[in-house]
C-alpha cells in the first residue's frame, strides 16, 4: 500500500486602528485563509503465494490476487473575514463583523456560507443620548 497526503495553508490578517476627535476610535481587522488538501492511496492484496522465498515482492506469483485500488483527492477552504469596532467616548462599543466560507465539502450548488454579526451597547437604553 502506498498513501500520500499534502497540505497547504495560507493566511494574512491586516489591522486598522484611528482614534479621532479624542472621543471616537476605531479598530478594523481583516483576514484571509485558504487551505487545500491532496491526498491519494493505492494498494494491492494477493494471497496463497507458493514459496515465501519472494515474499510479496512478485506479486504475480500469488494464486489469489485480487483487484488494485486507487484514490484521489482534493480539498480546499477559503475564508474572508471582517470585523470593525466603534468606541464613542471610551463608553460605547459597537461591533459589527462578517464571515464567508467557501468549501469544497459542503453541498453541490452551495459552495458558500456567509454570516453576518452585529453588537450594539448595552448601556443604549439607559443613556437619551442613544434612545430609540
Amino acid at each position: 500500500a502506498d498513501n500520500w497526503s499534502k497540505k497547504l495553508v495560507l493566511e494574512t490578517m491586516a489591522t486598522y486602528n484611528k482614534t479621532f476627535n479624542r472621543n471616537h476610535s476605531l479598530n478594523v481587522v481583516a483576514a484571509f485563509s485558504y487551505e487545500r488538501g491532496d491526498y491519494g492511496n493505492k494498494a494491492m492484496v494477493a494471497t496463497g503465494f507458493p514459496q515465501d522465498l519472494t515474499e510479496d515482492f512478485d506479486m504475480s506469483a500469488a494464486v489469489n490476487p485480487q483487484k488494485p485500488t486507487s484514490g484521489r483527492g482534493m480539498t480546499s477552504l477559503v475564508s474572508f473575514l471582517g470585523r470593525a469596532n466603534y468606541n464613542l467616548m471610551n463608553k460605547y462599543l459597537f461591533t459589527a463583523s462578517f464571515r464567508r466560507d467557501g468549501s469544497s465539502k459542503f453541498a453541490p450548488g452551495n459552495k458558500w456560507s456567509n454570516l453576518l454579526q452585529g453588537l450594539l451597547p448595552g448601556e443604549h437604553q439607559k443613556n437619551s443620548l442613544l434612545k430609540i
